[in-house]
C-alpha cells in the first residue's frame, strides 16, 4: 500500500492506493532499455554485449552475448529507485549503485563493484 497526501489550499487529502504486485519505486528507469558501452570493474565480464532492462514493476534483466554467440540472461534481480541511486537485490546479496544522466542521454552508473556507461536502446 501507498499512501500519498495531497496538499491543496488549507488543507490536505490522505489516499492509500493498493499497489498489485507491491508498490516499487522505479522511476527514472522503469521502462528503459540500455546497451553498455563500457564497463570497468575487478571481474569484468568477457562479453561483446551487454544489455540491461529496466522494467515497470522492479525487475532488472541482464542479457549478455558472448563472442561465440553465446547468451546468457539474468532475470533474477530487482531494483528500488531512491533518490540519485537503485538497490539491486539478488537472490544472495544487495547492493547500491549510483546514477546519473548525461546531456547526450547516457546513463553512467557507479558501485563497489563496477563503473559503466550505458546508452539508451
Amino acid at each position: 500500500m501507498r499512501i500519498t497526501r495531497l496538499r491543496f489550499g488549507l488543507g490536505s487529502l490522505v489516499v492509500a492506493t493498493l499497489c498489485a504486485g507491491g508498490c516499487q519505486s522505479t522511476a527514472p528507469l522503469g521502462g528503459t532499455s540500455w546497451d553498455v558501452v563500457k564497463v570497468l570493474a575487478s571481474t569484468r565480464p568477457d562479453a561483446e554485449a551487454i544489455e540491461v532492462e529496466f522494467a515497470r514493476d522492479g525487475r532488472l534483466t541482464t542479457t549478455t552475448r558472448d563472442a561465440d554467440g553465446t547468451i546468457a540472461v539474468s532475470d533474477n534481480e530487482r531494483y528500488r529507485v531512491h533518490g540519485r541511486m537503485f538497490t539491486v537485490t539478488q537472490p544472495d546479496h544487495r547492493y547500491d549503485v549510483l546514477y546519473r544522466f548525461t546531456d547526450d542521454g547516457t546513463l553512467v552508473l557507479v558501485s563497489e563493484q563496477f563503473h559503466a556507461v550505458l546508452k539508451p536502446r
